[in-house]
C-alpha cells in the first residue's frame, strides 16, 4: 500500500489507516494486517498468510527501516507483519503501549 524512504511502523500503520477507511466506504472487509518489506515497504492483506518459508523469527527479518533506525522493516522476500486487533469506527486503528493499542506486534514471516 506504500513504499517510501521515510518508512516506519507508524508510517505503515497510517497508511493502513486511510486504507481501511477507503475500503470502509466501499463496505469492504478493513485490512487486519499488515507487513513491512524490503526496509522501505508497507503491504496489507485482510487475513494473515501462511508462511511459505521455514526460515522464521527475528534472524528472517534484518533490514532496519528507512526511516527508523534500530527498527526492522522485514528483508528479502520476509516480512515484520503487524496483526490488528481493533478498529475504530472511522477506520483507524487506536495505539497501544509501544506503537497501537488496535495492533499487536508480532515478528514473524510470510514470503
Amino acid at each position: 500500500i506504500l513504499a517510501s524512504d521515510a518508512m516506519s511502523p507508524d508510517l505503515c500503520i497510517s497508511a493502513l489507516a486511510s486504507a481501511n477507511s477507503k475500503r470502509e466506504l466501499a463496505s469492504s472487509a478493513p485490512y487486519a494486517v499488515f507487513g513491512l518489506e524490503y526496509a522501505r515497504e508497507c503491504w496489507a492483506a485482510a487475513t494473515l498468510v501462511q508462511s511459505q518459508t521455514s526460515l522464521v523469527g527475528e534472524g528472517a527479518c534484518n533490514l532496519a527501516c528507512k526511516g527508523e533506525t534500530g527498527v526492522m522493516c522485514g528483508g528479502r522476500g520476509m516480512y515484520n507483519y503487524y496483526v490488528a486487533t481493533a478498529f475504530t469506527g472511522t477506520g483507524t486503528l487506536g495505539v497501544d503501549g509501544t506503537r497501537t493499542s488496535g495492533v499487536v506486534r508480532t515478528t514473524g514471516t510470510v514470503a
